[in-house]
């Protein structure tokens, strides 16, 4: 597993009680040395607000089987144990929109 990596993985909390798609965003030399890995929901709602939300079309390689958003609004810490699979990546035009938008969010 890797930063990019789209990954199923379930989650119970107010906002998801059901396996789902997430985009690995911490760093990849955290990853080995963490229990937990911090990912950025993946939805099928589309409402494109703005720097909160990234848009990305379904595609070969990136494991979505719909045109959907990254949820940067709603970032989480998940335990490694609740990561199923790695069933795509997101491509690196992608990943630079997702970086800006956590910059945003999170005020770096």
């Amino acid at each position: 597993m890797k930063r990019g990596d789209v990954v199923i993985a379930a989650a119970r909390g107010q906002f998801t009680g059901k396996p789902r798609p997430y985009v690995v965003v911490q760093g990849d030399w955290t990853l080995e040395l963490a229990a937990t890995v911090t990912l950025c929901p993946i939805t099928t709602d589309l409402f494109g607000i703005g720097r909160v939300r990234v848009p990305v079309a379904a595609a070969p390689g990136t494991g979505l089987q719909a045109d959907s958003e990254v949820e940067i609004d709603r970032i989480t810490t998940l335990r490694r144990s609740n990561v199923a699979q790695v069933v795509g990546a997101l491509p690196d035009t992608v990943m630079r929109r997702i970086n800006r938008s956590l910059k945003n969010w999170l005020d770096l």
